[in-house]
């Protein structure tokens, strides 16, 4: 539904910034991709990584704004690390805060949320397979320690269990082996995933139940068709994904580089990726790149224009 709390966007030289920040959660309950669901203004370190971790996937974030849970993976290390924080009534200046762990088979290279406390890791075996998993979470444990002495009533803050593990997706296949980024494609019968991977910079919709792979777009003049089209900007190094709702245009993706900005390149000289889904059945009726001036033509520079959005 709309959410009043929306802050309009100018054209500004940050785009990808400002579209991580102009929404927020309306529900503790998590919604897909709740995870860069973030309020104007707020804090960095409500989610902010900590050094040499990369690109944190916040899947929960309490109604009240106090309470957050985000995952991380280190580079080079077989892991997830998932982070519970909590700001003491709400203050800023009074956290508490607890790691978790859990080892993986193989080496992440990217964790996003896909729906109601649950991650997509992604990464690669030390035997080449790429694979894909969904965890499932529970909700993160707020309790009172007892005071102590003179010691005042402590709060503690958990991250909640990993109650489930699925595999989606395992296989070694050329132009297939490293997932540079994904989202959840909404609106589809059976779950699917986008997917862009590394290695061919071509971007797929995985569908969870089969394991099927279907190309969507790519870089590549060799594999361009009708159907899929051809789309350069694919090429370069493109992470993250936006997912808007709009309530003529249907879901909304836009493609960004990972550091994005729109400098003072001419507005009509595309810079975005964009994939529409008008009718909102899961599958895409429109894929091209645009600059600033059809961005925002399209209505995309103003926040008040969407429903929902998610930053991936």
């Amino acid at each position: 539904m709309p959410n009043p709390r929306l802050r309009p966007i100018r054209r500004t030289a940050a785009l990808w910034l400002a579209v991580a920040l102009f929404v927020a959660p309306t529900q503790a309950q998590l919604r897909p991709g709740n995870a860069a669901r973030l309020a104007p203004g707020e804090p960095s370190d409500a989610y902010q990584a900590p050094q040499l971790v990369a690109f944190p996937a916040l899947f929960f974030r309490s109604d009240d704004g106090t309470t957050f849970v985000a995952a991380e993976y280190a580079k080079h290390e077989r892991k997830v690390r998932v982070r519970a924080r909590y700001f003491v009534d709400g203050d800023r200046q009074r956290m508490v805060e607890s790691t978790r762990e859990w080892s993986t088979e193989f080496f992440p290279t990217w964790v996003a949320t896909v729906g109601e406390h649950r991650l997509c890791v992604a990464g690669k075996r030390a035997s080449g397979n790429t694979v894909i998993e969904f965890w499932t979470f529970a909700l993160p444990a707020l309790v009172n320690e007892p005071a102590t002495g003179a010691a005042a009533e402590q709060r503690k803050i958990t991250p909640g269990d990993r109650t489930a593990v699925r595999v989606v997706y395992d296989a070694d296949v050329e132009g297939r082996r490293i997932v540079r980024t994904c989202a959840p494609l909404f609106g589809a019968k059976s779950e699917r995933l986008l997917v862009v991977f590394g290695d061919s910079d071509e971007l797929c919709s995985l569908d969870i139940d089969s394991g099927a792979l279907e190309l969507v777009a790519t870089p590549r003049t060799e594999h361009a068709t009708a159907r899929r089209p051809l789309l350069p900007l694919l090429k370069d190094g493109r992470r993250t994904i936006v997912v808007s709702e709009h309530p003529r245009l249907g879901w909304c993706y836009w493609m960004l580089r990972h550091t994005d900005c729109v400098d003072d390149t001419p507005p009509d000289v595309p810079q975005i990726v964009l994939l529409l889904d008008r009718d909102k059945d899961g599958a895409i009726d429109e894929l091209r790149e645009i600059g600033t001036a059809e961005f925002d033509a399209l209505g995309f520079g103003d926040a008040r224009n969407f429903l929902q959005t998610w930053k991936y």
